[in-house]
């Protein structure tokens, strides 16, 4: 993570946050990949896991895309965000070869089959699928839940939700959050 091309993803005002905050998500992707210290087996042995395709939602800068390529390197990793590719790192210059960009837009119609499009580029049905949305806004941690529904080879979404939806967009907030009485209940709410 030092060198030079990844200096976008470790250089940055608040990385140790950022870290924290990232640290959190790898525990619970290697839960489910089965990997660390979870996955010994009787003997204590560790157990290889099988090969898996990461996509982390919103990547911003890709700090996390970045974490998993380097902890994972026989995974896949998918880096998706609105944003311009000229932003991302270099990972090919890094030495990090197992991780793509795309741009695609998470709230778009569309987003849902242009993803699936490229998890099946990447092996689909050989691969499992571990969707990652950390500080997913709004509607944007719905349609994080909503791929365990619309793509088949999703196995599971580690999902970080950061703030609620505005009230403003109810229609598409399940009906009991904005029903709590304060900020923490309808947090507490969402999250659920």
């Amino acid at each position: 993570l030092s060198q030079p091309a990844l200096h976008g993803v470790t250089g940055r005002k608040g990385f140790t946050r950022e870290l924290t905050e990232a640290l959190a998500m790898l525990a619970r992707l290697r839960r489910i990949v089965g990997a660390g210290p979870d996955s010994r087996d009787s003997r204590g042995a560790g157990r290889e896991e099988p090969s898996w395709h990461v996509v982390d939602l919103c990547t911003g800068k890709g700090f996390l895309a970045t974490l998993v390529a380097v902890l994972f390197p026989h995974f896949v990793v998918t880096a998706v965000d609105r944003r311009d590719g000229s932003y991302m790192p270099h990972y090919e210059a890094a030495g990090v070869t197992n991780l793509r960009y795309a741009q695609l837009d998470v709230l778009a119609p569309s987003f849902a089959s242009e993803l699936g499009g490229l998890i099946d580029a990447e092996g689909g049905g050989a691969r499992r699928t571990v969707v990652l949305g950390m500080h997913l806004c709004g509607l944007l941690s719905l349609r994080a839940v909503g791929l365990l529904q619309a793509l088949p080879t999703v196995a599971a979404v580690v999902l970080a939700p950061c703030c609620l939806p505005g009230q403003h967009r109810a229609e598409d907030t399940p009906p009991d959050v904005f029903k709590a009485l304060g900020h923490e209940a309808k947090y507490d709410r969402w999250c659920a």
